[in-house]
């Protein structure tokens, strides 16, 4: 620094520390939640961490899709350099199909977008084959045996958890429960009987 001072010259020390700019990621960078059946709902855990230099304020995390949705943010929330917060991510699918979202986290620095994906199943559907069943006549003392199967027609497991007959002189057999019927599964068959006693 020149002047016309006495000491017409000076010298100024300087320091400063150069830092990074503040910076988003989520862990995980996206979220798949696979199959889930209409009418139900599944939770993703998350984090989303300043690793960056500087601190970030996030001031609004918004999902879209149908069917997503967040909790567990404190909006604003500030992050200090290397800094993490914890939040969730839920799905509960409104319709059967494939489905596509993402949750915008806005901030002083930037957007950081978290892609979401998941599909929505509709509830199994359990038939039986043939719907009804006629024993006709049966003689006093004797036992006759009709044979059924049973049928997952949708895209979602449905858990058979207990098969009973109801009416004097019918039973069941041949079904092992707990039974889980994939989608578009048939189990093996069940059978009624028909006890007819004097």
């Amino acid at each position: 620094m020149s002047s016309t001072a006495a000491n017409s010259s000076l010298r100024l020390a300087v320091t400063g520390t150069a830092v990074t700019p503040g910076t988003l990621a989520t862990n995980p960078a996206r979220i798949s939640f696979g199959n889930v059946t209409v009418g139900a709902s599944q939770n993703q855990p998350a984090t989303i961490t300043n690793s960056g230099g500087s601190p970030v304020t996030i001031t609004a995390a918004t999902p879209t899709g149908a069917g997503f949705s967040l909790n567990g943010l404190g909006l604003p929330l500030n992050l200090a350099p290397g800094q993490s917060s914890a939040f969730t991510v839920a799905f509960a699918p409104q319709a059967s199909g494939n489905v596509s979202g993402n949750v915008a986290c806005v901030s002083n620095v930037a957007t950081l977008n978290l892609p979401l994906s998941g599909a929505g199943l509709a509830a199994g559907t359990l038939g039986a084959n043939p719907a009804s069943v006629s024993f006709g006549n049966v003689q006093v003392g004797n036992n006759q045996v009709q044979t059924v199967s049973l049928t997952n027609g949708n895209s979602s497991s449905v858990t058979i958890t207990q098969a009973v007959a109801s009416g004097n002189g019918f039973t069941v057999s041949g079904i092992a429960l707990p039974l889980t019927l994939a989608r578009w599964i048939t189990c093996r068959p069940l059978n009624l009987h028909e006890h007819e006693r004097g």
